[in-house]
């Protein structure tokens, strides 16, 4: 080994395979911020196209929130036995 890669010790070694390393230092977690930031959106679109116009329907039709949210608990429960 050269003194460089001496220098740089176990970093060095690790990724002196000569198709490079595997993934990059740190991808993973990049990998889980991309995925978390994925899955945010997508529950704000779930939010904004599903529930938000099922809460103004609600409204319109005068059935109380806390009937629509005891009817979303037990459709839950179904799903869970």
């Amino acid at each position: 080994m050269d003194q460089a890669r001496a220098a740089l010790g176990f970093a060095a070694r690790r990724s002196a395979h000569p198709r490079g390393p595997r993934h990059a230092p740190g991808s993973s977690l990049f990998v889980s911020d991309a995925q978390e930031a994925l899955r945010a959106s997508h529950r704000e679109s779930f939010f904004a196209e599903m529930v938000d116009p099922m809460v103004a329907r609600a409204k319109v039709l005068e059935v109380p929130i806390a009937q629509v949210v005891a009817r979303i608990r037990q459709l839950d429960e179904g799903d869970r036995t």
